[in-house]
């Protein structure tokens, strides 16, 4: 192969690249400076080095943020209500500091209206931390099917976790994760449905805070089962060490 073909054809591999976009920005991974190298040898064989801008996957480090922000919205739940009634206090003489230490909690809600308040306060708070995972997982499942199309090939799953099409049945179609991405872009969703249901409440009980339950429960259902799902799978990928470096 003369170096004027070579050249050729590396200009038309800078072009292919060119069409391959990151995720979250509208720019190319080569113009990017994601490209390190291309090489091409004078039997056609081609050798591309390039970065994914950091070694191992960020996502590890994201969860850990996302369980701070569960660890703060279990703080903010973690308070004994019992004793505030209809959301004015009782008659009854009760101890309402070993009711707290009875039940568990590690504190109380030392007024009444504000334990009142505090239902829509408190499923907002949870509501923000089931977004900021939803939103991890879903980052995480995009760059999966990603890295799994043709323009990277860098990962694969098992044929029991893909899917084929009518007319294309060999494909390999990452179904599980662009449903997982689906559920946990949904979940994102959740604080701002919270907020819009408790946001023109007065003080004190309404029935309003009813309607929460059919918002949060399934939620964190959805979640848990996400990150089921999750699990699973990202133990069954499979990296393409022919074409990635697996960092130690």
């Amino acid at each position: 192969m003369t170096p004027e073909e070579k050249l050729v054809i590396e200009e038309k591999i800078v072009t292919m690249l060119k069409t391959v976009f990151d995720p979250e920005i509208p720019v190319d991974i080569y113009n990017l400076g994601l490209i390190y190298a291309i090489e091409l040898d004078d039997d056609g064989n081609l050798h591309i080095d390039m970065t994914l801008t950091a070694p191992n996957c960020p996502a590890a480090d994201f969860l850990v943020d996302d369980a701070r922000i569960l660890a703060a919205a279990y703080g903010v739940a973690n308070q004994n209500p019992l004793g505030s009634a209809a959301g004015y206090g009782s008659s009854f003489p009760l101890d309402r500091e070993m009711t707290t230490r009875l039940l568990g909690f590690e504190t109380l809600h030392y007024n009444s209206v504000a334990a009142q308040m505090s239902r829509g306060k408190t499923e907002r708070a949870i509501a923000a931390a089931i977004s900021a995972i939803a939103s991890t997982v879903a980052r995480l499942s995009m760059d999966v099917c990603m890295f799994m199309c043709q323009n990277f090939g860098l990962v694969s799953l098992p044929a029991s976790m893909t899917t084929g099409s009518s007319i294309m049945p060999h494909k390999k179609n990452p179904d599980l994760f662009e449903i997982l991405r689906g559920r946990c872009n949904r979940l994102q969703a959740l604080p701002g449905e919270l907020a819009l249901l408790t946001s023109n409440l007065p003080l004190g009980y309404n029935r309003d805070l009813q309607l929460m339950k059919d918002i949060l429960f399934p939620a964190v259902t959805d979640m848990i089962e996400c990150l089921e799902m999750c699990d699973y799978a990202i133990e069954r990928l499979q990296v393409k060490r022919s074409i990635v470096v697996v960092m130690p």
